[in-house]
């Protein structure tokens, strides 16, 4: 699945509220961070976020 812009907001909304958390998840500059929530996540999940 390729990831289009909107998509990424979504991935990149997902990442912040997480690194909101305790434990973190920082954005990384290479984009493995998004890599890693796009194998976890799919965009139709993403909307209840």
């Amino acid at each position: 699945m390729s990831l289009n812009n909107e998509n990424i907001a979504l991935y990149r909304k997902l990442q912040e509220h997480l690194d909101k958390m305790p434990l973190g998840f920082p954005s990384t500059k290479s984009g493995s961070d998004i890599k890693l929530l796009k194998r976890l996540f799919t965009p139709p999940s993403l909307l209840y976020i």
